[in-house]
């Protein structure tokens, strides 16, 4: 009977190492494949591979340029526009000097003029209204009844009466009447009066104190631009129409091929060897058995 021997062991490193190789190298095409020119009438935009080495590992490794190039025409418009914005930004050199002038002083507000005045109380113009003008007519009433009162005096004495008589005590009562009717008169228009000019100065105050604030107000929005013009010449000269780019489509990103799986290929070993040293063992078991039963047979036989 022949002697069992144990299977040969299969090359798991040098598989899980030619897998590692072909993903490798599948990767590289499909890198390759993801990194196509692309050309327009804007421009192109073309990818160059290289060789260099990886700083952290000092190996030589792949890498990849993109370089985007404009049209002639583009170019030429580019270039011109570069000349220009340079031209722009040594004018706008001259004015920061003046920028620095002007922000570096405080502002100062001692020119603009004054808030205006509240107009106040309406009530206390038509008062001084009111008291003006009934001021202005018992001016004339007064005299006017002083005199009726003189001249009705000398009359009655010419008369013979006397202030202690009934005539004299009736006729300075008329007298008096005429004068509060005159009066009352005097109030009434003085009442009207005050609240025509109380309207009148009251509203003109109002205008003024609108006015007065708006002219500050002027003054300063004023005083603001001018502090900001040179400013905003230096934003206007710096800033501008510019050439775009051309645009392409996007490409895909490096994958991942994956490092060689020499974990998976030690347990596949052991897999392996622990089967067969099983299958052997179980083999030499099996033929000590039948030797066992031949030598037994034999010996029956003798």
């Amino acid at each position: 009977m022949g002697k069992k021997s144990k299977p040969d062991s299969p090359d798991y490193v040098g598989a899980v190492e030619a897998t590692a190789a072909s993903n490798e190298a599948a990767l590289r095409d499909q890198t390759y494949a993801n990194r196509p020119n692309q050309y327009g009438p804007e421009g192109s935009l073309e990818w160059t591979p290289y060789l260099t080495t990886d700083p952290s590992t000092g190996e030589s490794v792949t890498a990849w340029r993109q370089t985007t190039s404009l049209s002639p025409e583009l170019q030429a418009l580019y270039d011109q526009q570069l000349g220009l914005q340079g031209q722009k930004y040594d004018v706008a050199g001259v004015a920061g000097g003046r920028l620095m002038d002007e922000y570096g002083t405080p502002i100062d507000w001692s020119g603009l003029s004054d808030w205006g005045t509240a107009p106040g109380d309406p009530n206390e113009y038509r008062q001084r209204g009111e008291d003006a003008s009934y001021d202005s007519q018992m001016m004339r009433i007064d005299p006017q009844f002083e005199e009726q009162k003189r001249a009705m005096e000398l009359q009655m004495r010419n008369q013979g009466l006397n202030p202690d008589d009934r005539a004299w005590q009736s006729q300075m009562a008329s007298i008096g009447e005429n004068y509060n009717d005159a009066s009352m008169r005097a109030r009434l228009a003085a009442s009207a009066e005050g609240r025509a000019e109380s309207q009148l100065n009251y509203g003109q105050q109002a205008q003024n104190f609108q006015l007065a604030n708006q002219g500050r107000q002027q003054q300063f929005v004023e005083l603001m631009q001018q502090r900001g013009f040179n400013l905003n010449e230096i934003n206007a000269m710096i800033s501008g129409q510019q050439v775009g780019m051309p645009t392409f489509n996007g490409y895909n990103t490096a994958g991942n091929a994956g490092g060689t799986d020499y974990s998976g290929a030690a347990q596949d070993q052991g897999n392996f060897d622990q089967a067969g040293n099983q299958s052997f063992w179980s083999g030499i078991g099996a033929l000590a058995g039948a030797g066992a039963n031949v030598y037994g047979s034999w010996a029956e036989f003798g």
